[in-house]
């Protein structure tokens, strides 16, 4: 068994009340940037528009996570539920996909461009996301799709569950997770490992490692969209968990591949990491549109339509049918793919 972390609360704000009905105002400029998502062309999103649309959603969301928590300490739970609906509605804006601002058969979108977004636990702790979809359309959740999470040592997420099994790889750090199936149980997960749920088993994800961790989950529509907070015990839906390893791997001299197959009622898809030596190059041609993640060092893409150069959290976008080549830079790298196939 392992313990969070002690960290000081954040003082109630003086008047959450007030804060609710400032919040509420800003839903007419969020109801015009949704709007204007619905006219979205991929490969026609420029990162500048793409961030002008997100910031205003990803303050409202914050905002609207912190007054929440201030109602609940004081009772006043009778505004949590257009509250909610508001957040809901940032939520929708800030499932823009970035992969429209990819142009081209070959493209990367970096994640130095991307707006910081949080989600805030009852101590005020933050834990940043991002994510992307499997796919160029206009939301996230029109697809399969990725949530990237960025964790400081100690935090640790809301109780929650989903609807739908769900299967998280740990990078980076040393995750613990809390679940339950009548009493509490805990399960950890290192490096290149994946933390698995069964479908309504309310879980909470602890960083317990000492660097800041990465976590990374393939999302089905269903899954990205129902995340059900557990404020209580009685709450608690009691399920299974468990830690799963790759079912093979590859070594060679230059490079090391580990894949996951997950598969069930609601999923069908492989994971793969691959580790590249410094100068090494992975040649390849897929049936499908790619969309590797670098999770560590740099990566040059290159075929007959240019070439374009990928860092740590970057995501490349390759059309599918194009032959190409994926070469590592003077410090090696470390790729993260997902290939779906239902």
């Amino acid at each position: 068994m392992f313990h969070d972390s002690s960290v000081v609360r954040r003082s109630p704000r003086p008047d959450p009340i007030g804060g609710v009905e400032a919040l509420l105002r800003r839903r007419a400029d969020l109801l015009v940037i949704e709007e204007e998502q619905e006219g979205l062309v991929a490969g026609r999103v420029s990162g500048a528009s793409h961030a002008r649309r997100l910031r205003p959603a990803a303050e409202v969301s914050e905002a609207c996570q912190e007054v929440a928590w201030d109602l609940r300490r004081r009772g006043l739970t009778g505004l949590l539920g257009r509250l909610g609906e508001l957040r809901d509605q940032a939520e929708r804006i800030l499932r823009e996909n970035p992969l429209l601002q990819a142009r081209g058969a070959l493209d990367v979108v970096r994640f130095r461009d991307s707006v910081p977004r949080h989600v805030i636990n009852s101590r005020g702790e933050r834990e940043r996301r991002t994510g992307w979809g499997l796919h160029r359309r206009i939301r996230n959740d029109e697809g399969p799709s990725v949530v990237l999470a960025i964790t400081r040592p100690g935090y640790r997420q809301l109780d929650h569950h989903h609807p739908v099994p769900e299967y998280t790889l740990v990078a980076d750090s040393v995750i613990g997770a809390h679940w339950w199936d009548g009493r509490r149980r805990d399960s950890i997960a290192t490096d290149g490992e994946i933390l698995h749920f069964a479908a309504n088993t309310t879980h909470a994800l602890v960083n317990i490692g000492r660097r800041p961790g990465r976590t990374l989950t393939v999302k089905y529509p269903l899954g990205l969209k129902a995340w059900i907070p557990v404020f209580s015990g009685a709450g608690r839906a009691h399920g299974t968990a468990r830690v799963l390893r790759p079912v093979a791997r590859t070594v060679r001299r230059d490079r090391e591949s580990a894949v996951f197959e997950i598969e069930d009622e609601c999923h069908g898809y492989s994971i793969e990491l691959i580790r590249l030596a410094a100068g090494a190059a992975l040649r390849a041609r897929r049936e499908r549109d790619d969309y590797p993640f670098v999770l560590a060092g740099t990566v040059e893409a290159s075929g007959r339509h240019g070439a374009v150069r990928a860092g740590r959290n970057d995501v490349l976008a390759i059309r599918a049918g194009m032959p190409h080549a994926l070469r590592a830079g003077d410090a090696g790298a470390r790729l993260y793919r997902v290939e779906i196939r239902r």
